[in-house]
């Protein structure tokens, strides 16, 4: 009997991964043992989160806190007195935590929006995290089967006593129920190895909820700027309570590699991990996906291909295009312009309107029709997709630059002139004015602004891509490229 395809696409990266990292690493070192960490007594829940708040909002009091949560109890102990079935106790809780307190939902941001300050305070914005463990920590204070669950990207409450199962989406002022499809496979578009692997629309206990909150901390810390050293305990500790949530072992090593002198033992930690053939799908593709951005950053654009092509079918499907885009700038520095093209057009097909990547998506087709000597197409890509998001700023530069790029400079010209600076000048912003700028043939224009773009550029992958740019050929053999792109190179190596 053949094995699945599956796992021949794993083992088939597995093999591209440490051809990869024997061909980036240097020799391996004797390895040193960690020392093991000492057993610690555990905290009340509540206790330990309610610390980890007072260290990231030192202006919360101690008393505050527990008098407010004292109080929802209290409150909550009464409603569910009144109360006889797990539907209407529930609702009785919903009306409480939710419409009687008129709280401030978000969605996104877990930093200070999901703490114990932010679900309990007066007038405090909170999100679907902080809320729905504030569900949790009511109901084991009052003896009630109530979970956080999480999902991707998402949380909310359950009720399940073994025989009721009753979903509370916390993010609705009524805790209306949603059903588990809806989240796992409509929303996110799960695969069920992923599920099942990873814990998704599993209740989760006090070791699960913990981690949870310690994982928000860490991000919280690392938006701040805080030092590795004052991260890495947080990242332990995560591993340690859900050692199963290998996308957090996964996402950890990444942090670890951006620190000076990890990057080559992290690619080999993620080879190895990567060879044992257990990882979830979403994770082994992660994975693969990085290790692929890797080669590219050396230029070894034949191992990447070949990694983007084993990450393709493992996958969530909603995340398909961004690996055929991947895929279609691969292709574009191998010089196969029109197999980039193609490969573009599918991710485009894939993406719909109403998601955040579609502008950026048909930028790409729209540069990379251009690449393989169709700009008349391009344009039409481009006016195509501005109908849909009129206001989108990379849109409106690529509709200039192609126009100048297909000989009708000045009506390009004026384009360029009627769009303005978008808010905060991001990267990307700053990278497509450049790009405007070299089709254009200004080249007064082009150093200046590609030089503030580029000491904005966050990876070597970015260069690599740069480097082999068919519109920036013009300006590759000037010396002030080399001494621009030199001089990014050395920051981005930390030389």
């Amino acid at each position: 009997m053949f094995p699945s395809p599956a796992k021949n696409y794993r083992r088939l990266a597995a093999l591209f991964a440490l051809a990869l990292c024997a061909s980036l690493s240097a020799p391996a070192g004797a390895e040193e043992k960690a020392a093991e960490a000492k057993p610690q007594k555990e905290q009340p829940l509540f206790d330990r989160l309610l610390e980890l708040n007072l260290k990231q909002e030192p202006d919360v009091k101690e008393a505050d806190l527990r008098g407010w949560f004292k109080e929802v109890v209290a409150k909550a102990q009464e409603a569910l007195s009144k109360s006889k079935t797990p539907k209407e106790k529930c609702a009785a809780l919903s009306q409480l935590l939710l419409s009687n307190r008129e709280v401030k939902m978000i969605s996104g941001d877990y930093g200070k929006q999901a703490t114990l300050a932010a679900a309990l305070q007066p007038k405090r914005e909170v999100n679907c995290l902080g809320m729905s463990i504030l569900f949790a920590l009511v109901g084991e204070a009052l003896k009630q089967p109530i979970y956080l669950v999480a999902v991707p990207a998402h949380y909310f409450a359950r009720w399940d006593d073994g025989q009721v199962r009753i979903n509370i989406e916390t993010t609705d002022r009524l805790g209306k129920s949603i059903p588990d499809d809806i989240y796992l496979y409509q929303k996110a578009q799960l695969l069920p190895d992923d599920v099942f692997m990873l814990g998704w629309g599993r209740p989760l206990d006090q070791h699960g909820l913990l981690a949870e909150f310690l994982e928000a901390v860490m991000l919280h810390k690392m938006a701040e700027g805080a030092p590795l050293d004052e991260i890495t305990p947080l990242m332990d500790e995560v591993e340690k309570l859900v050692p199963y949530r290998s996308d957090w072992h996964f996402d950890h090593m990444l942090v670890k590699a951006n620190t000076e002198g990890k990057r080559l033992d992290i690619r080999k930690e993620i080879a190895a991990l990567m060879e044992k053939g257990s990882l979830p799908p979403s994770v082994f593709a992660s994975a693969a996906m990085w290790l692929a951005s890797e080669a590219a950053s050396t230029r070894d654009y034949e191992m990447q291909r070949r990694m983007l092509l084993t990450a393709l079918p493992m996958v969530p499907k909603g995340c398909e295009f961004s690996v055929l885009q991947d895929l279609a700038f691969c292709l574009r520095n191998k010089k196969d312009y029109h197999a980039a093209a193609s490969y573009m057009e599918l991710a485009a097909s894939l993406t719909p309107t109403n998601t955040p990547a579609f502008a950026d998506i048909f930028y790409s087709l729209a540069i990379l029709q251009k690449n393989d000597n169709r700009t008349d197409e391009a344009l039409e890509t481009v006016r195509a997709a501005l109908k849909t998001k009129p206001d989108n700023y990379a849109l409106k530069l690529a509709e200039a630059g192609l126009l100048a790029a297909s000989g009708k400079t000045e009506e390009g010209q004026k384009a360029f002139e009627k769009i303005g600076n978008p808010p905060g000048e991001p990267e990307a912003y700053n990278l497509i004015t450049a790009w405007y700028y070299a089709v254009s043939k200004q080249k007064d224009k082009f150093f200046p602004q590609f030089e503030k773009a580029l000491a904005q550029t966050g990876s070597l992958n970015a260069l690599a891509e740069l480097e082999e740019d068919p519109d920036l050929a013009p300006f590759r053999d000037d010396p002030k490229f080399k001494e621009l792109m030199d001089k990014q190179r050395q920051r981005l190596r930390g030389q």
